[in-house]
């Protein structure tokens, strides 16, 4: 007979898990000192510490879930925010240590936020339910939150407010927010201010690119021209923490999403 489960021990913000040291050497920069990495370790050469902000963008298929997905099996308490009415991939995640819930609190270290929702009239019950979410984590501190479809969760869910607070105030609690966004004209600021990496896709939209150009502490023609280039899957790769800009060259195994 199977027993009741209970939440989880809450995350140590103090010390909640951050990523291992590796000692994987980047590849050699290649011409005019744009390194180049290879998709399975450039999550790992990014240095991601928990409490910063990860702003992943570019258009569908292109690979923005599968390398956030991934992202997150670095971080000891991750928390994946489900919008959609049905996700093949998150339902084969079950058998992967993921366990889904359709309510906060979490019962298990990695838990999949997954609001039922089968009928139009079930956003606003989705909504609840991702806010309060977004709350708990927020006072708990030391989780790892993903949201797959930013867009969705501040526009249609009416989340800004809970989702901004964590952009700016995370950190001092070790929480991440992780968000994959589609069309980067049409989101705050904030996802490209507060994060300390940003992650692009290629994109050949000239509004999207633009917004792209302005980022971060490089040149608006030095990003619009990496960017531009990219073959699918690839990705430019920007850390304001260190300045670094970083262009992965190999595609990922397996399927991308």
């Amino acid at each position: 007979m199977l027993g009741t489960l209970s939440m989880i021990q809450p995350p140590n913000i103090v010390q909640a898990p951050s990523v291992p040291p590796t000692s994987l050497p980047i590849e050699v920069p290649a011409p005019g000192g744009l390194d180049l990495t290879p998709w399975e370790i450039a999550r790992i050469e990014m240095d991601w510490r928990q409490g910063e902000h990860v702003t992943i963008i570019g258009p569908t298929g292109q690979g923005k879930t599968t390398l956030a997905l991934d992202l997150m099996t670095q971080r000891g308490y991750p928390l994946i925010i489900a919008t959609k009415p049905r996700d093949r991939t998150l339902e084969t995640m079950r058998g992967g240590g993921w366990h889904i819930i359709r309510e906060w609190p979490p019962t298990r270290s990695r838990s999949i936020l997954w609001p039922k929702l089968t009928r139009p009239s079930d956003k606003a019950k989705q909504a609840d339910v991702i806010r309060n979410a977004l709350e708990n984590a927020f006072i708990t501190g030391g989780y790892a939150i993903l949201i797959d479809e930013l867009s969705y969760v501040l526009d249609e869910l009416r989340c800004q407010n809970e989702v901004k607070q964590i952009w700016q105030q995370g950190r001092a609690l070790n929480l991440s927010l992780v968000s994959c966004i589609l069309r980067p004209s049409h989101i705050p600021l904030l996802a490209y201010d507060q994060a300390t990496h940003i992650i692009m896709f290629r994109d050949n939209d000239e509004t999207n690119l633009r917004r792209m150009g302005g980022l971060g502490h490089w040149s608006r023609a030095e990003i619009i021209e990496h960017v531009s280039g990219l073959k699918r899957h690839e990705f430019l790769m920007l850390n304001t923490r260190t300045g670094q800009m970083t262009r992965s060259k190999t595609e990922p195994k397996g399927q991308v999403i």
